[in-house]
């Protein structure tokens, strides 16, 4: 019953697709990377976007999986996506970045017809969850400076025993990229390159 159920929604998309004139199947790895090397060729976007929106497009190949056709990934899908997202310790914030990337993918789908126009799962904004709505804390850079250097310079009294011991390398983590409690406490060092300057935050990678 499974087996005839998924037949015949493959059917309805095949019959779907030549109504609406589009081309073959679109699989979103192979589109996700199709979309990158454009968006790369165009010279519109910085390295750094670049590797963020793989990222991204990444962790949603990873949850829909490889070979899912793009037209078959519906605004409930998108929404269980985020949920998972969420769940996995990311800020909404974040989540919401996650989802803008997988909207530019279908922005570009729709121009090469490969999804049906106004197709688009992620343009429900109940997809999309909005960052809570608190007062940011800043710190000014003359501030942050000083608090860099007292836990560089910190030393414990006679006896007592250091209660961080890389204090300073966590605090510097926290002021030079900006990352949450649960990204920066979670980084491996695979996820970091002093090379290419670049400290790649993971979902899920911190537990207490």
């Amino acid at each position: 019953m499974l087996l005839g159920r998924r037949l015949e929604q493959l059917d309805g998309l095949r019959r779907g697709r030549a109504l609406h004139g589009l081309a073959g199947q679109a699989t979103l790895a192979d589109f996700a990377r199709t979309h990158l090397v454009a968006k790369a060729k165009s010279g519109k976007v910085t390295e750094l976007w670049l590797r963020l929106s793989q990222l991204h497009l990444e962790r949603a190949v990873e949850h829909f999986g490889a070979v899912r056709d793009l037209a078959s990934i519906t605004t409930a899908d998108v929404r269980t996506w985020a949920e998972r997202l969420q769940a996995s310790g990311l800020s909404r914030g974040t989540v919401r970045h996650h989802l803008n990337a997988l909207s530019n993918l279908y922005k570009r789908a729709r121009a090469e017809h490969v999804v049906p126009s106004g197709y688009d799962p992620v343009a429900d904004p109940l997809a999309k969850p909005a960052a809570r709505g608190v007062e940011a804390r800043w710190l000014e850079v003359p501030d942050a400076a000083l608090l860099l250097d007292a836990a560089r310079t910190y030393r414990p009294p006679r006896g007592q025993r250091r209660p961080l011991p890389f204090g300073y390398e966590v605090i510097a983590t926290f002021l030079l990229t900006g990352g949450r409690e649960a990204e920066v406490l979670g980084l491996e060092v695979a996820d970091v390159s002093l090379d290419r300057g670049v400290v790649t935050f993971r979902p899920n990678s911190w537990r207490r």
